[in-house]
């Protein structure tokens, strides 16, 4: 049972890690892919 909250505690953590990553990827490259 507390392997599962463990698991769904840490997946939560790596999607918003991976999530402010693509936003912040989104603010860095859509700039320079229109200045092309």
């Amino acid at each position: 049972r507390r392997a599962e909250r463990d698991f769904r505690d840490d997946a939560n953590r790596v999607l918003r890690m991976v999530h402010e990553r693509m936003q912040r990827e989104n603010r860095e490259f859509y700039p320079r892919i229109e200045a092309l």
